[in-house]
């Protein structure tokens, strides 16, 4: 089994992409046409003769089991119709209507099943002829029966390292191979192991990584068990009880002691549930609400009694008394009301008529 990028095999650049909006599961498809098709040939289909931006799929699978990148992880797809959006698409290339899918193939979908899993969290896994509204035999009967066989691994949150085909291997170490292998790798290369290739192979790079991280949860104080290269479930509870840490560090501000009870009990959980459970569970506490809760709004002020507004009075707006430069108050104001009609009275006095007044003022 390989993995091959979208450079590896040559891809098209797309037209455009959106990001998915969610991630509610994955669609398996099958491409109807013979196991020699090239996924350039695919993306050329989709491209030139559909007229859509990209391959339609999130990532392929050969009878090989080789895994290719399509649109990939967190791109909005062109799959399923009405789901684009909300799932990623895994495609077999072939036809399972005329042949089978491989074995090979099979643990290449489980492993990509459980890597969306790691990534985003539980979701459905549903042939696409199943979706609401499609009108399709799509994945054809080979790979239905396969699913509806129970063959396919529809997690829930189980820890990735501990799923096996269809059932539980509780210990994996040198030698082991297969899907369960392969996504213990995929743990690894999140944790920063980089040199390990997910091939699904527990070869010496996988065993000297695996020690590696139990010694690093070793001296973390999560007591993995010892240092041996075999991942076991004291192993894999103390690697949850690192990534509860991380859930407490981040939502509950704060970092648990390695004997908390309350890590204790949702790492437990981890391992049951799976860490998007738990990290709900975490957001749904007490202790997460407390500390989140948003303060109330202060009250209003009390109403202010309106009162009648003063015109403002420039102060170097030239007064309209005579040689004066104060501000108008309204006593000031009836004074010189005042001195004016007396003057105007006095004056209207020393003449017969008003006419004459106006005329001598």
């Amino acid at each position: 089994m390989a993995i091959y990028s979208r450079s590896d095999w040559d891809a098209r650049p797309p037209k455009y992409q959106n990001n998915m909006k969610a991630f509610d599961g994955v669609f398996v498809h099958h491409s109807a046409g013979p196991i020699t098709q090239t996924v350039r040939a695919i993306q050329d289909f989709h491209m030139d003769t559909r007229g859509w931006s990209d391959i339609a799929y999130s990532w392929l699978v050969d009878h090989k089991g080789n895994i290719y990148e399509g649109r990939g992880w967190g791109i909005a797809g062109g799959h399923t119709r009405g789901f684009n959006f909300v799932s990623h698409a895994i495609c077999y290339i072939g036809n399972t209507e005329i042949e089978g899918a491989t074995n090979a193939a099979e643990e290449s979908i489980n492993l990509l099943i459980a890597e969306a899993e790691i990534k985003y969290g539980e979701g459905y896994v549903t042939p696409h002829r199943d979706a609401v509204g499609a009108a399709t035999a799509c994945p054809g009967t080979g790979l239905v029966a396969w699913m509806e066989g129970g063959r396919v691994v529809i997690r829930t949150g189980r820890p990735p390292a501990l799923i096996i085909g269809d059932g539980v291997n509780d210990v994996i170490g040198m030698g082991d191979t297969g899907v369960s292998v392969a996504t213990f790798q995929l743990i690894l290369v999140n944790q920063g192991y980089d040199e390990v290739t997910v091939d699904g192979d527990f070869g010496p790079v996988t065993e000297a990584a695996t020690k590696e991280f139990q010694q690093v949860l070793t001296d973390a104080g999560f007591t993995p068990g010892a240092v041996d290269g075999i991942w076991g479930p004291a192993s894999n509870l103390a690697y949850m009880k690192q990534e509860v840490t991380k859930l407490y560090q981040e939502h509950l501000e704060r970092t648990p002691a390695v004997d908390d009870s309350g890590l204790a009990f949702w790492a437990e959980q981890a391992t049951i549930i799976g860490l998007p459970a738990v990290e709900a569970g975490i957001m749904d506490s007490e202790e997460y609400k407390e500390l989140h809760a948003t303060e109330p709004p202060p009250p209003p002020p009390p109403p202010v009694d309106p009162v009648d507004p003063v015109d403002p009075v420039d102060p170097v707006d030239p007064c309209v008394c005579e040689s004066c430069t104060c501000v108008h108050s309204p006593e000031m104001i009836n004074d010189l009301v005042e001195q004016v009609i007396t003057e105007l009275i006095e004056r209207f006095q020393g003449n017969r008529t008003f006419e004459e007044f106006v005329e001598n003022s």
